[in-house]
């Protein structure tokens, strides 16, 4: 027999970070009388791998809808779950403080009812995620027993990562130069332009907030004709589930630069991160990296190419920043600009 009312959870904050409190109510609404019996909210956070439906592209900086409800298929492991009993609490009488003892039989009349709670999560719980193989999500739930069925509802909750301090660290420098002078490489020298090409990025740790900074120094003595520098952010997400293991990829920011024709050519670009990264995580089957990759190009031949992994970090409450939309993690942006102040002589060539 399914109970003539409905049930609904009222929380507040519905995002926050991994150790913060949500508060709220559950509200009954009854049209016939009912007798309560038991009435639980639970928070739980599970990640499921090989989930369908999942997130795409990387969710983690703005809460989405779930329009598809609790229901998703793969293979799903609880990570953490907070299960309190609630007592009746008369609405008219709430600032009394007159509560029923937990699982007495309570008859309640037609109308609403609300009964408070408070959770707290734990602090080391991982962040909200939907990649490409992987999902990690928060949810509460309450169920209420009564003597004409059971009731639920469920909301489902955004985690953020703590805010982290982004600290002193060592700087990323990669490095990729064109084969040696040996004789067995010839082949390889001739496709090959010999340049040298050096990428620093100043702290191994970046703070998603803020823009990416990457400097360069490319060496070509002989001038050959080189077309473009490509720099690229990428995602890599390594699952695992029993005896497989599974590595995904995504470009997620990218940023081709034409090369001039210089003998030693040094410069550097900042460009603001996109809203499809999150920070670097790890779980016993869930593991989110990040790597820079340069790549210098050449017309009908092979370029060279380096890569070095970078550590990503929320350095920074992003609670009300992703709600109201505001700070640099979550405005609009344009790929394709680079915060550069532009020279005398491009400024002539704009104006004509």
């Amino acid at each position: 027999m399914t109970p003539n009312a409905r049930l609904i959870i009222d929380a507040r904050p519905a995002a926050l970070c991994a150790g913060g409190t949500v508060r709220g109510f559950v509200v009954l609404t009854a049209v016939e009388p009912l007798e309560a019996r038991s009435l639980r909210i639970q928070a739980a956070g599970r990640e499921v791998i090989g989930a369908h439906p999942r997130y795409l592209p990387v969710v983690y900086l703005r809460p989405v809808p779930r329009p598809w409800g609790r229901t998703r298929s793969g293979h799903a492991r609880l990570l953490y779950q907070l299960d309190e009993p609630l007592p009746v609490t008369w609405p008219d009488q709430l600032e009394a403080g007159w509560q029923l003892p937990a699982g007495s039989r309570t008859p309640l009349a037609p109308g609403t009812w609300a009964f408070p709670f408070k959770l707290t999560l734990p602090a080391d719980a991982l962040p909200t995620y939907g990649g490409l193989n992987a999902v990690i999500e928060h949810e509460l739930t309450a169920v209420l027993e009564t003597d004409r069925g059971r009731l639920t509802a469920w909301l489902p909750l955004h985690l953020w990562a703590p805010p982290a301090e982004v600290g002193a660290a060592e700087p990323v420098v990669v490095t990729a130069e064109a084969a040696g002078d040996t004789a067995v490489d010839w082949l390889v020298r001739r496709w090959r332009p010999p340049v040298r090409l050096t990428v620093t990025v100043p702290s191994s740790t970046v703070d998603l907030r803020l823009p990416l900074a990457v400097s360069w120094v490319l060496e070509n003595p002989r001038r050959r004709p080189l077309r473009h520098l490509v720099l690229e952010l990428s995602a890599i997400e390594r699952t695992r589930h029993m005896a497989a293991t599974d590595l995904h990829e995504m470009p997620v920011s990218r940023r081709m630069l034409p090369v001039p024709d210089r003998r030693d050519w040094r410069g550097e670009v900042e460009w603001d991160l996109p809203q499809r990264v999150a920070p670097s995580f790890q779980s016993e089957r869930i593991r989110l990296a990040w790597r820079l990759s340069a790549l210098v190009t050449q017309p009908w031949a092979l370029g060279i190419s380096a890569a070095g992994e970078v550590t990503l970090v929320d350095g920074g409450a992003g609670v009300e920043d992703s709600m109201k939309g505001t700070g640099s993690r979550v405005e609009h942006h344009d790929p394709g600009r680079e915060r550069r102040t532009p020279t005398p002589e491009q400024e002539r060539q704009a104006h004509g």
